[in-house]
């Protein structure tokens, strides 16, 4: 059985009607016809999904011309005890107590006219252990990122704060943080936040440094003061621009022949490298997309480096900043691919041979990411990144091939979605299993008739093992499936559109 839910991914049938019905205005309620007897829609788990081994709620809804009279809900052949909406749209559910493993959910439901349906289909559950690390906020996050990294009172010889809603400082500091032995907090930049001082106040021990990345603009004296008066001492990292401040914490670290340099401009790419970079101990470096600065230049040389890696792509770091690194002496790699989550990938692949834990982080917003790379870092795991909604395939791929025992999520979901977690999951178990390769109509191509989707594979597949679903609107469609005319295609015949 393929695990994977084809809709989220690049070229899937969801995301292809979707094009289509852009031009069609609002759906309505229940956009689509209803069914002269009943039928069984929008199960969930879906067929194929991957679920937290534990209590599993186990749903479908079903729809007929009439009310629905009655129904039976059976998990692996046991009649469960389950719960059923009124009318001719009746949402039917159920809460079992699941193991890990293969399981098979079946609804059989009647409506008043006599009519009957049966639906059944497999889902699997997972006991990878996943966590989540979150707070209301991004600066209740990091604290949870903290207190994870240190349990105990005054386990954390020292903190590194960085302001809440402005990445620019705070890029080059995951190195320092796990140097010196402490978190990476956050706080708002004209007072010290009251989560953060509560975590300083708890986690450091008494007396220990507390360094703010960046001038007082970033992080007020009024901050300064505030840490100040927790005990602790104060150490400002600051420069008049953020490559200077880059610098001036890279001076804090202990010598090393290797730095990371990242685009200055952009947030994406620092996340990615902060964790390999500040495992080895090296320093994170900033410049412009098209020259080096003299400060970056400068700690370059004042610390011996003899070899750079950059990350990201010539947009983010052009071919003539690589000269000029190049121009030092040393060797200078650049690690990159087509987009930010391509880069991520390189970077994971080139620095860690191994991966026990999934440390995953949004790709599209900073903090919880920059908490994050600290908590991966002290774990010699790589930060994955993960796009809204889902995992991509690299990032899949990823954890197919490492097989983590465990996974750790920065942020809530509003950060990273419970699909993406159910992505770690799946990726887990499917190691090896059927890829999408192809898929006709691909994404974004805009066609006006619908009948089929071709779906390729990286090998043979069986149609009687296979599950496909199709949403439009968030409404399950009927299909049926076949074989293409290779053996590793197969067909989605598209059986009814929505009515409207």
């Amino acid at each position: 059985m393929i695990r994977r839910r084809l809709p989220p991914l690049p070229g899937a049938l969801a995301l292809v009607l979707l094009f289509l019905l852009l031009p069609a205005g609002p759906a309505a309620a229940h956009p689509l016809a209803h069914p002269a007897g009943p039928r069984v829609l929008n199960v969930r788990p879906a067929g194929g999904d991957v679920v937290a081994r534990g209590a599993v709620t186990v749903a479908a809804l079903v729809v007929s011309g009439q009310d629905i009279a009655a129904h039976t809900v059976r998990v692996d052949g046991v009649v469960v005890e389950s719960t059923r909406g009124t009318g001719s749209h009746a949402t039917v559910a159920a809460v079992v107590d699941l193991a890990a493993g293969d399981h098979i959910a079946e609804v059989v439901a009647r409506d008043a006219g006599g009519r009957q349906a049966t639906r059944a289909w497999r889902f699997t559950v997972s006991d990878l252990p996943v966590r989540r690390l979150r707070g209301t906020g991004r600066v209740e996050t990091a604290v949870a990122v903290s207190a994870d990294l240190f349990p105990r009172q005054g386990d954390a010889a020292a903190a590194v704060l960085a302001r809440a809603d402005d990445y620019a400082d705070a890029l080059a500091g995951v190195p320092l943080a796990q140097h010196a032995g402490g978190p990476l907090l956050l706080s708002a930049g004209d007072a010290l936040s009251a989560p953060s001082a509560e975590e300083l106040r708890r986690a450091v021990a008494p007396g220990g440094d507390v360094y703010l990345l960046g001038g007082p603009a970033a992080l007020s004296a009024k901050v300064a003061g505030d840490v100040a008066a927790l005990g602790f001492r104060v150490r400002r990292l600051s420069g008049r621009t953020r490559y200077a401040t880059a610098a001036a914490i890279a001076a804090e670290l202990p010598p090393a022949e290797t730095a990371v340099v990242v685009s200055g401009a952009s947030f994406a790419d620092a996340l990615a490298a902060s964790s390999p970079a500040a495992a080895n101990g090296w320093p994170v470096l900033l410049t412009l997309p098209d020259a080096l600065p003299g400060e970056t230049r400068a700690a370059l040389d004042e610390r011996g480096v003899g070899q750079v890696f950059v990350v990201g792509g010539t947009a983010a770091v052009s071919d003539a900043v690589l000269e000029e690194l190049r121009a030092r002496g040393g060797a200078v790699e650049r690690l990159a691919g087509p987009g930010r989550y391509d880069t991520a990938d390189r970077v994971a692949r080139r620095f860690f041979a191994a991966a026990g834990v999934a440390a995953l982080a949004s790709g599209e917003h900073f903090p919880d990411a920059l908490a994050g790379s600290r908590h991966a870092a002290a774990h010699g795991v790589p930060l994955l990144l993960a796009a809204p909604g889902r995992l991509l395939p690299p990032q899949r791929a990823y954890v197919e091939e490492h097989a983590p025992d465990r996974a750790v999520v920065y942020g809530g979901s509003a950060a990273v979605a419970e699909r993406a977690v159910a992505d770690v999951r799946r990726a887990a178990l499917d190691r090896g299993g059927p890829e999408l390769v192809r898929a006709e109509p691909a994404e974004g191509r805009v066609v006006s008739t619908l009948d089929q989707v071709v779906l390729g594979f990286d090998r043979e597949l069986v149609p009687e093992h296979s599950i496909v679903f199709a949403e439009i609107g968030g409404h399950e469609v009927a299909t049926s499936l076949s074989i293409g005319d290779f053996p590793d295609t197969l067909v989605v015949s598209v059986a009814e559109l929505p009515s409207n």
